[in-house]
């Protein structure tokens, strides 16, 4: 009768090991997935408040100008094609459709405060 025992609740301990290491798996197929659309979704945020930034001084008229500061919490890079801005991240592509394509964005960078300024309908982003 001792052995029965102890035979059952080896089956019931190995069972349950099985059902726990499959929650495991689920949980941590969940959690890459939500990073990954965490990022994208800061990528999309970060493009549109960028994006806006450009075409507001654009809009402004030769002259205008401002200081932003764009926060960047993961890895994404910047770039531009034709009047499209791009920032690319490892989970995928945000874009945002900008005003005009005469934007010049030497010196690039997040983390930092940009000037932005209109001069004579380009827009140019350089390091404050």
């Amino acid at each position: 009768m001792k052995g029965q025992i102890t035979i059952e609740f080896l089956v019931v301990v190995v069972a349950l090991l099985l059902v726990l290491n499959f929650a495991f798996i689920v949980y941590r197929n969940n959690s890459i997935l939500l990073s990954s659309n965490e990022e994208l979704s800061e990528a999309r945020v970060l493009a549109a408040s960028v994006g806006n930034a450009l075409n507001s001084t654009f809009l402004a008229g030769s002259g205008a100008s401002g200081t932003f500061f764009f926060k960047k919490i993961r890895d994404i890079n910047a770039s531009l094609s034709g009047n499209v801005l791009q920032l690319s991240s490892s989970s995928g592509l945000a874009d945002f459709t900008l005003i005009t394509s005469s934007v010049n964005f030497e010196g690039f960078a997040f983390n930092e405060s940009l000037n932005i300024y209109n001069d004579n309908g380009v827009v140019v982003v350089e390091k404050k």
